[in-house]
């Protein structure tokens, strides 16, 4: 480890937003090469191996201004830059701001150093474990803080990390920025089991330009409109997410995929799996893999007194060329003989072909009826007057979908078709699959 108070010429830019300066300024670099230059100041060039950092805190100014940073005090906490593998930051906890956390000349009069990033993994296959970063501003729209940016874009190459039981917190009022930045061509991360919190406006993990991340499990929470827990930039590779869920289920979305199109939000603490990648290579055989397969129910009843505005009781996220199978095992209940379940699908546009088709039972007595069947979507399918009322009743709902070129979400609606509300009970279902 390198205690470095002076800046690291570097011949790339890097992923932070706005990026970090060619002279990016650490406070202290684990693997840095040896190859020219000295220990104080390493160079670009050089590959480390085995380097260890653990039980270790570095801590930052806890207000803007106070004290006020020099031009060349460090905008990165620790920087992990080009050790080649078997390097891990254990036990690590980094509180920030640093001093290279103003982006333009308003930031208070502080120099502009273009960003900061609390941790910064740079190349490598690494490890960080059981370690925590906590970005803290006060309110500056010239501020910018990441707790942990793991950047192929440097000099340095790909890295490649593993991410266990840590935590990665923004809880300031700069610029809206992610907890967690994954970027770069050849950049590869996983996180397990990982917390992560944003206050600010940002999302919790962003994967762009070239990279790719996946999720499993973990938790935490982002609090402003539109922000996910795991956000796939368009510019990314691929996104997974295995058992992950949002903390805060207004305004937070679970997946919000722009490669797809897609944005998902099952509700809070729903956990669900997701891939950005239409197909797998499996065996030897290319699967398709279903971005939002499996089950939804609902957890709170579902009620729609309007019979001319179909509501939404069920998203189910499709990508461009993937085919769906959905079926739903839906109790409902009618206030009124003519508050019947009037259901439609709507989707993404210019599909191959899609059909669908429901039963519903309209006594307590009788199976189910034949609705009908749609080939399109907006098609709407509505059964006779129901003989019982304040009873609970059984629709059942198949869909099939050969997705186009445009990837979004299939939305099943419904609405009572006549006078009356119409309920949609608690455990009401549907399952989605690819065939």
């Amino acid at each position: 480890q390198n205690v470095c108070l002076k800046s690291m010429p570097t011949t790339a830019n890097g992923s932070l937003t706005p990026p970090l300066k060619d002279l990016t300024n650490p406070m202290l670099v684990v693997s840095g090469g040896t190859t020219t230059g000295t220990l104080a100041q390493p160079s670009p060039g050089g590959n480390s191996f085995g380097q260890y950092l653990s039980r270790f805190s570095v801590m930052g100014s806890p207000a803007l201004g106070n004290p006020i940073p020099a031009s060349n005090e460090p905008n990165v906490g620790i920087w992990m830059r080009n050790c080649q593998e078997a390097c891990e930051l254990q036990g690590v906890n980094v509180q920030g701001p640093f001093g290279g956390y103003c982006t333009t000349s308003s930031c208070v009069g502080l120099p502009v150093t273009g960003g900061a990033s609390l941790i910064y993994v740079t190349k490598g296959s690494n490890q960080i474990t059981n370690s925590e970063a906590i970005c803290t501003l006060p309110a500056s729209s010239s501020a910018l803080c990441d707790p942990i940016t793991i950047d192929g874009n440097m000099l340095f190459g790909g890295p490649a990390v593993g991410i266990a039981d840590s935590s990665f917190n923004i809880r300031t009022y700069g610029l809206s920025n992610a907890s967690a930045v994954v970027s770069g061509t050849k950049t590869k991360v996983t996180f397990t089991g990982v917390h992560f919190e944003n206050s600010q406006g940002g999302d919790e993990v962003l994967v762009e330009n070239n990279a790719v991340a996946t999720v499993l499990g973990g938790n935490g929470l982002c609090t402003n409109p539109g922000c996910a827990t795991l956000h796939i930039a368009s510019t990314a590779l691929a996104g997974h997410g295995t058992n992950i869920a949002n903390g805060n289920a207004s305004p937070e979305l679970t997946v919000k995929d722009d490669i797809n199109g897609v944005s998902l939000n099952p509700g809070a603490e729903v956990p669900i799996n997701y891939s950005s990648e239409a197909a797998y290579f499996e065996g030897g055989i290319t699967a398709s893999l279903c971005t939002g397969c499996g089950a939804q129910m609902l957890t709170t009843a579902y009620t729609n007194g309007s019979s001319s505005t179909y509501t939404t009781v069920f998203t189910f996220p499709v990508q461009a060329s993937q085919d769906i199978n959905i079926t739903c095992n839906l109790y409902y209940q009618g206030s009124a003989t003519t508050a019947v379940p009037s259901i439609q699908f709507t989707g993404p546009a210019l599909p191959t072909s899609v059909r669908y088709s429901s039963l519903a039972q309209l006594t307590t007595s009788t199976v189910p009826a034949f609705e009908g069947n749609a080939a399109g979507y907006s098609t709407k399918l509505t059964p006779s007057a129901i003989a019982n009322t304040a009873a609970d009743m059984i629709q059942t709902i198949t869909f099939g979908l050969e997705n186009g070129s445009t990837g979004g979400n299939v939305l099943l609606q419904a609405a009572p078709n006549g006078a009356g509300t119409l309920t949609y009970q608690v455990n009401s279902y549907c399952v989605e699959t690819s065939p």
